[in-house]
Order: C-alpha cells, then structure tokens, then sequence
C-alpha cells in the first residue's frame, strides 16, 4: 500500500511536469490570461492590498475550492507559474481521491487499482487529446466543480447507518461549490434530482431522494446567494429562446460538419446508454454494486443530456469544451469500470496503466530530445520582461486582454496592467478597477487579433522613447504617459 502512494506520487508528478515544461500542443491554456484570473486576483488581494470588491470577478468566481486552494499556495509561494504547477498537482491529486471514493463506495474489492488506471489514463487523455480533459491542470476552469460532484455521488451511494455527517457535508459542499460556479447545478445539482427519481421507477426505491433533493437545494441556495458576495455582477444568464429551440429542433443534422468533439460526445451518450441496460438487466456483473452502478450509469447519462440542452439551447452562452468536462471524467470511468467488470481480470486494469505509462514516458522523451529540451519561451520572456520593467523603472502599462493578465503574471506581478480594445477601449473584465486609476507609461502588443495596434498608438503619441521585443510579446515605452484613443 505505502509503495503504490508512492509510486503514485511519482508518475502524478513527472506527468504534470511533463505538461508544463514540455512542448505538449495543450499546455498553453495553462498560460493565457484566463487561467491567470485566480493568481493575478490573489496576488492583488494578499500582496498589493485590493479589495475584492474593486475586481469585475469572472461569472464564475471559483470561491471555493479554487480561490482557497490557491489562495493557500499564493501565501506560501511568490512565483506565478510555480503556483500553477503546484495547483495543478494538487487538483490531480483531490480528482484521485474523489474517484477512490466513488469506487471503494461501488463496492469494488480493488478499487485502489481501477482509480490509479483512471487517474493515469485521464491524464494521458489530457497530455495527448487536450479539450475537455486538459483542464484537469487548471485552475478556474470548471474543473473543481466535476472533483466536487465525484465525491458527492460517492456520499449518496454510501452504505452506511448514520449518513447525517455525510449528508451535511454534502448540503454545503453544494452549496459552496453552486455559490462558486453555478453550472454545478445545471451539471449536478438538477441530473441528482432526476437520476434518484429514475430509480425510484425502475426499482421502486426511494433510497436516494432524501440525498438527491438536499444536495439540490443546496446548490439552489448557493446560485441564490451570488449577489450579496459579489460586487461587480457579471453572471452568465441561460436565456432558452424559442426561437432557438424551433431552430435546434427543426435543423437538419449535417454529420458532415462534425468535429471529433462532436463524435466524442455522440459515441459517450451511447456507451453510457448501453451500459445502463447491461448494468440493469444482464447478470454479468455478480458483485454488489450492480444497482449503484446502474445510478452512476444513469447519473452520467442525464447529467450529459441535460448540461448539453441547456448549452446548445441557451442564447448568450456559447457552447466551448471546458462546460462538458463530465463528459471526459464519465467516459474515462466507463472505460475502466466496465473493463475491469466485462474482463473481471484485473490485467486489463494494469494493461491500460502500462499503456499510458509508456505513452507518457515514450512523447515526453521524445520531446525532450527531439524538439531541444525543455520549453523555453515562457522562461525567456520573463526574464525579459522583468528585465525591461526594472531597468526602466516602469510602473503601470496596458494590453488587451489575452495579454494583459498572462504577462502582469509572468513578470511576478512587478506591474500592473489594464486592459483595453484594440481601439483604445477600456475593458472592465476579469479585472480590478484599480489597474485603470493610473496613467500608463508603457503598452504591450503582440500578434493578437485584440491585441492594440502600435502604429495607431504612434499616430497620437508619436514614436515610442524606448521599443523591445521579447519573442511574442512587445514593449512601447511611452515615459510622459501614454494616451490610447483621441
């Protein structure tokens, strides 16, 4: 047991490390300036003395654990992308745990092995497929709420006498995790309340209603309780027009225009379909958890349906990969658990461990030794960056908003940067009032279509006094201030 934690430890490790040092297609959605809301944000809270109510905080806060998680990491550690790393660790970490939960409380006699083959394919998954599964590295980004709702399914199938402590921890984990995102009902909260009445047809049980309805209104009651902790409210609002429900309905399904995501997401719908009939009628699976299996089973099916209507029906809500990461942790259980129940061999389970092992080993060597060693372009333009600011002594400057978070992070916060349009604009998003207070002496342009545009700058200001270019990112120094728009 001690020597698998270990072992476990160590290929977590190594394959976070891999993600973030090597030239992995995925791992610039560790950077750019979304994922840089929650160390930017800290920063100014434990650092530079912000308010929290000066910030426009994204729709979704991530007050909990996010925010927590990170806020711990950020007091202890000053370096942006170490806290990164250190934060994508440890969610790996909570998302191991969680499924140990749910597959010890299945009832599975090696459930320590069937959650190592998860975890390890998972990130494998994330390593080499990114899109829904990549996330598991980031921070604010949807993927807290999935650990979350991993770890209450496990409450809910738990056997046990005395479920209150499990049932009150359960009514404010919903209720903190909704105040914090609220997709977690619309992923959870709502496919809860219909997969525990499905049951009850099926089985006529009502085992799981009591469960089912206060992890509900807990998450109710933390989508209602957004407006008194937030100032600047900015919350995503799923308008169902019926307009656009006529359109879904009425359009014909043009198969020709799927991407992989699209087929992805078809084949999950009917493997987790298929499996919720064998795990119902056939006498395949002898263990004891048959019946929670077919729960879990159902769970994903509704929790998929239902995220996916309000998503592809909702006017002012676009439909992007992050808000179907269900999708890949349900897939990944299915693919471990009906293995391992179809095979009832455990060496199915070490073959996909072996396989992904080797897959990771194999592409991050041949990173390393095919594509130059380690991925340097961060690395160098922070130490340029950094470089510039202090010899020139440079106190607030302004980018647009893929820029302006991910490289106030990169230089360890020795700026502060206000984001505007490409026209000039300012752009209150994911940010703090604060930024906008000061005249700015330098801007930062790059080759982002939003990014603002130096020419146009030097129209109004003239040339800049100084100019550097550090790889991707450039620095205008305009010393006297600069201004942005007639």
């Amino acid at each position: 047991m001690r020597i698998s934690v270990v072992l476990t430890s160590i290929l977590l490790n190594l394959a976070v490390l891999s993600f973030f040092l090597l030239d992995y297609p995925h791992r610039g959605a560790a950077f750019n300036s979304d994922a840089q809301y929650l160390p930017v944000l800290l920063n100014d809270l434990l650092h530079r003395g912000g308010s929290l109510s000066d910030w426009h905080l994204t729709p979704s806060p991530y007050f909990f654990p996010d925010m927590m998680v990170f806020g711990l990491i950020s007091t202890v550690g000053a370096d942006a992308y170490l806290n990164i790393y250190t934060y994508a660790i440890i969610q790996t970490i909570f998302c191991y745990l969680a499924i140990i939960a749910l597959m010890k409380n299945l009832g599975l006699g090696n459930y320590l092995q069937v959650s190592f083959a998860f975890i390890i394919i998972y990130i494998a998954l994330a390593l080499f497929v990114g899109r829904l599964f990549q996330y598991i590295f980031i921070s604010a980004h949807h993927f807290s709420i999935v650990i979350i709702g991993i770890l209450l399914l496990s409450f809910i199938i738990k056997e046990s006498k005395n479920k209150n402590l499990f049932l009150t921890t359960a009514f404010f984990l919903s209720f903190g995790i909704t105040l914090s995102d609220s997709l977690f009902i619309v992923q959870f909260g709502i496919p809860f309340i219909i997969t525990s009445l499905f049951y009850l047809l099926v089985f006529k049980s009502s085992i799981y209603i009591r469960d089912s309805i206060l992890i509900f209104f807990g998450s109710l009651l933390g989508h209602l309780s957004y407006p008194a902790f937030v100032s600047n409210i900015k919350r995503y609002s799923p308008d169902i027009g019926p307009e656009k429900i006529l359109l879904f309905i009425s359009s014909p399904v043009d198969i020709s225009k799927w991407d992989l995501f699209n087929i992805i997401l078809l084949l999950s719908l009917l493997i987790f379909i298929i499996a919720g009939v064998v795990a119902l009628r056939a006498k395949l699976f002898s263990f004891s958890g048959r019946e929670k299996l077919f729960y879990i089973t159902c769970f994903g099916i509704f929790s998929l349906i239902i995220n996916s209507l309000v998503l592809l029906l909702s006017e002012n809500i676009q439909s992007v990969d992050r808000y179907f990461i269900p999708l890949g942790i349900f897939l990944s259980i299915a693919i471990v658990l009906f293995s391992e129940l179809f095979f009832k061999n455990a060496k199915v389970i070490y073959f996909y461990c072996v396989i992904s092992i080797s897959t990771i080993l194999f592409n991050s060597l041949y990173l390393y030794y095919g594509k130059n060693g380690l991925s340097s372009y961060e690395h160098n333009a922070k130490a340029c960056l950094i470089d510039i600011i202090v010899s020139n002594n440079l106190g607030n400057g302004v980018a647009a908003y893929w820029d302006a978070k991910k490289y106030q992070a990169m230089t360890n916060f020795k700026t502060e940067i206000a984001q505007h349009s490409n026209i000039g604009h300012e752009y209150r998003w994911i940010t703090s009032d604060i930024y906008f207070n000061y005249t700015p002496t330098f801007v930062l342009t790059s080759s982002n279509l939003d990014s603002l545009k130096l020419n146009d700058l030097k129209v109004i200001n003239g040339d800049p006094d100084s100019f550097y270019s550090c790889g991707l990112i450039d620095v205008a120094i305009w010393r006297g201030g600069v201004i942005l728009k007639r």
